[in-house]
Order: structure tokens, then C-alpha cells, then sequence
């Protein structure tokens, strides 16, 4: 991945967009040929959540477990202004998760 020097920059999200940011340790190697933007890539559609974790267990899994350095991942997608059908008062809202991740109603 391209390098970007360290300082303040700007740019226009769009909505839809993903910022995925993330600590050097995510950068160790290409462990067992783990290619880091082919795989933000790949989580575009899962819940920023869950692509932090499948992000995450990949490199912990291509270091079977042993890693160097902190490998810490953030996802945030940006929704725009005035556009939010959030309801969050109280906690997360889970109507945007994945099926898989969604509890279990009765």
C-alpha cells in the first residue's frame, strides 16, 4: 500500500465511502501471501464491524497468532448529512448489521 506522510490532509467523502485506517503492525509482512487491500476490498459489504474483525483475524491468522506489533484496524462508513435513519439513543442500532450478527428475535 501506498505511504502517506505523516500530517493532516483533506478530502471529500461521498456517501457510501469506507475510511478504513490502521495501526503499521497491519502492514507485517505479507504473511502467507495475506494481501492487506485485496482484503479491505473483499470487506466492503459486511457492517464496519465486522470487517475490523475479519480484518483483524486475518493477520492474526497469517501470523498464526504471533504478532510483532499491535495490529489495531478502524472502520467508519459515512453515511452523509441530514440522511441518517439511525436510531441510536441508547446504544448501538443493529438494524444495519449483517444477518449473521443480528440477535436472535423470538
Amino acid at each position: 500500500m501506498p505511504r502517506t506522510p505523516t500530517g493532516s490532509s483533506r478530502w471529500t467523502c461521498a456517501r457510501g465511502d469506507r475510511l478504513v485506517m490502521f495501526t503499521d503492525g497491519m502492514l507485517e509482512g505479507d504473511a502467507d501471501g495475506l494481501h492487506l487491500p485485496g482484503l479491505i476490498v473483499r470487506t466492503r459489504a459486511p457492517h464496519p464491524r465486522e470487517a475490523a474483525h475479519a480484518l483483524i483475524a486475518a493477520i492474526v491468522d497469517a501470523h498464526r497468532g504471533h504478532l510483532q506489533d499491535d495490529a489495531t484496524v478502524r472502520c467508519l462508513d459515512w453515511h452523509g448529512t441530514g440522511h441518517s435513519r439511525r436510531n441510536a439513543d441508547t446504544g448501538a442500532d443493529l438494524t444495519d448489521a449483517s444477518e449473521r450478527v443480528r440477535p436472535h428475535r423470538q
